[in-house]
This record gives structure tokens, sequence and C-alpha cells, in this order.
């Protein structure tokens, strides 16, 4: 293998490459430019993905409370001895259930300060919902028709409780439910 000389010639080009190396001020702006375009794309990506997942819990919350108030009051009325408010075939804002047992007579239902609370005999009120939702327009309407146990139709809507001015969490739901005496 035969090598060249150096000569200068070769050292002139030899040493243009070398000094040309490096960064130009344009292409070192051109590549800030898109990284910054870069960044700010996964920021925003980002933040659309944790307002998402603010939302869905949100949901999931109201939804799990709303689900499990219907479960209990329609178990309470399924098991009570008698409806006795509202009478039949009104409309109230709580329910009043009488029991087997003389402990839990009379159970009532009722809202209060955005809370669904049950109270059994002479018992402090239990609240039902959390502070993480708020409860709103519950209404119970005795569907009972002459010589039948006893039906009950409730709803009640469950707004998720949320920081001012943060509209990821505002979720709201009405749950209806009826039950009937066994």
């Amino acid at each position: 293998m035969h090598r060249l000389a150096p000569t200068k010639a070769n050292a002139a080009i030899s040493y243009k490459l070398k000094a040309h190396q490096g960064f130009t001020l344009i292409e070192l702006l051109i590549y800030l430019g898109i990284v910054a375009i870069v960044l700010a794309i996964a920021s925003t990506l980002v933040y659309a993905s944790l307002q998402a997942r603010v939302r869905r819990r949100s949901i999931a919350v109201v939804e799990q409370e709303g689900l499990r108030v219907t479960e209990l009051i329609s178990f309470a009325a399924r098991n009570s001895r008698g409806i006795t408010s509202p009478p039949p075939g009104a409309t109230g804002t709580t329910l009043t259930l009488s029991t087997d047992a003389t402990s839990s007579t009379p159970t009532i239902f009722s809202l209060a300060t955005g809370t669904i609370r049950i109270t059994e005999g002479t018992g402090t009120p239990i609240a039902l919902t959390s502070n993480r939702v708020a409860a709103s327009a519950l209404v119970f309407t005795n569907l009972t028709p002459t010589s039948t146990p006893g039906t009950i139709r409730f709803s009640f809507k469950l707004d998720a409780v949320a920081p001012t001015g943060r509209g990821e969490y505002g979720y709201g739901r009405v749950f209806t439910s009826s039950a009937s005496r066994r």
C-alpha cells in the first residue's frame, strides 16, 4: 500500500475540515428550536393525560358512592317492616322505615349539608357519602298501592367536589332506583 506524502495542500484541507467540526450559531438555534418544540408537545400531552386521569377518578368516585348509597337504601327498604314516611302516593325528602329490631326503628334516610345520612333508632346520623362528593335533590316517592307490601322510588344527585376553577373534576350524575318490601 502506498501512502501519499504529506504536502502543504493536504495539510490545508485537513485544517479546513478540523475547523468546521463545531456547530454554527444558526445550527445551534435550529437544534434548540426543535428541542423546544418537542418539549412543548410532550408537556402538553403529559398535562392532558393528567387531566384525563383526574376526570376518570372523579367519575369513579361519583359512580362508586352513588351505587353504594343506592344499594344501602334499597337493602334497608326491602328488609323493612314498613314504610312510615312518605305516606302512600306522596313524595318527600326523607324516608322513614320501621324495622324488626327496636334499636334501629325508625331508620331514617335524609339529606343534610350535601351529605346523605342514615339514622337508626335514637342513634346519631351516619354519613353515607364522603366529602369527595356533594349530594343534592334527594327525593323519595312512595309508590305503594293498597294491599301490597310497599314500594319506594328514590333519586338523588351526586357531584364530584372540585377545587375552585378545576373543570376536570366537574362530573355529576342523577341516580334513580326503586325497592319493594319483601
